[in-house]
């Protein structure tokens, strides 16, 4: 199957999240601070559209399967941090994960990426993403106990 790539809108916050209902759940979080978001289904998709239009941050599943790039080439979470900070130094990559694994611990010691860890509620994302310089629109007290 392969996924099209809308052209990317300017400050757009690029989400690959394995399960869809998370995804969903953090787009429409997002979309209530007044952000937009784009969900990709394949680490090589999101770069893809990384190279098109820079976004405001990445929220990647630790977990995301790994893309065929090329015949013979894959690429992994660890890649995919490695291009986007190439290309753009200061850019905002949270790690989402189930566990702290060796893997994960070590992408996120290496880059200096926060993490959040599942199962997680709105506030964590939103602080995690605040600390990044991300300013968010503030919502209703209802609205910040959402379990992701």
């Amino acid at each position: 199957m392969t996924e099209s790539v809308a052209r990317p809108s300017a400050d757009s916050i690029f989400i690959i999240e394995r399960e869809h209902l998370i995804s969903s759940g953090m787009s429409d979080l997002l979309d209530e601070h007044g952000l937009r978001s784009q969900s990709f289904n394949t680490l090589s998709t999101l770069l893809r559209a990384a190279r098109v239009m820079k976004p405001r941050a990445v929220i990647i599943d630790a977990a995301s399967p790994e893309s065929v790039v090329e015949p013979h080439e894959r690429m992994g979470c660890d890649h995919l941090v490695r291009v986007l900070r190439g290309a753009y130094p200061s850019l905002c990559i949270v790690i989402l994960a189930a566990s702290l694994d060796r893997q994960t611990e070590a992408l996120v010691h290496e880059f200096k990426l926060p993490i959040v860890l599942k199962p997680f509620n709105a506030d964590k994302l939103v602080a995690v993403l605040s600390g990044c310089g991300i300013l968010l629109e503030s919502r209703s007290e209802a609205q910040r106990t959402s379990v992701y």
